[in-house]
């Protein structure tokens, strides 16, 4: 399988959204750029990329001269995000159901699905996340018409 290069701002991305969801980075303080330049050992350039699809994400806040804020997720947040999620979701299953790549995509599917229970029972919460994760990209880029990043699937 091959994979596409990872840019930096790329890894910044998933560095920090990483330890924001395992919450190693919380919402209790203002963090600094400096401090993310530090942690990740990275250059301004790709975290200030990072930060920016974050914040367009609605993972965080970032304030000139006072930092960067982590927020919060309200319950009723979470909940809406999660049926927009399983619209989009049963809407590309649909349609990856009805496709010419439908056998390799739910080979995809299951590998990944068999992938995330090994992760679970060895309690690996960072692997699960990456491959639920994937699981989701692998569903939607049905719909995208795109193969997964970690994939050969034609299109």
């Amino acid at each position: 399988m091959q994979k596409q290069k990872m840019y930096l701002k790329d890894i910044a991305y998933e560095k920090i959204k990483e330890k924001v969801v395992l919450g190693e980075i919380n919402s209790s303080n203002y963090l600094s750029e400096n401090e993310l330049v530090r942690m990740l050992n990275m250059s301004r350039t790709p975290i200030r990329a990072a930060l920016q699809r974050l914040e367009n994400e609605g993972y965080l806040k970032v304030f000139p001269n006072l930092g960067i804020k982590i927020e919060d997720l309200s319950i009723k947040d979470a909940l809406n995000l999660h049926e927009y999620r399983n619209v989009i979701e049963c809407f590309s299953l649909k349609k990856l159901l009805n496709s010419s790549q439908a056998n390799a995509y739910c080979e995809l599917l299951e590998v990944n699905i068999n992938k995330q229970k090994e992760a679970i029972s060895k309690y690996d919460i960072t692997a699960f996340m990456k491959l639920d994760t994937e699981l989701h990209e692998i569903i939607v880029s049905a719909f995208a018409r795109t193969a997964p990043y970690s994939t050969n699937v034609p299109v």
